[in-house]
């Protein structure tokens, strides 16, 4: 999920394209849990902090 063409960046080294948005919802409409996270070690953040970025 790096920066590519098309992307919107959501965190570091973290980018999503639309199809990548959508599918997000849809899990995290569907009660998953979604946590972005570089390695374990890391800080993490939601979906819906990412969703934040997006507007």
């Amino acid at each position: 999920m790096s920066a590519r063409e098309g992307t919107t960046t959501i965190g570091g080294n973290q980018c999503v394209n639309q199809e990548e948005i959508s599918a997000f919802n849809y899990l995290s409409d569907d009660g998953h849990h979604i946590d972005f996270r570089l390695v374990p070690d890391a800080s993490s953040y939601t979906w819906q902090d990412a969703q934040k970025k997006l507007k």
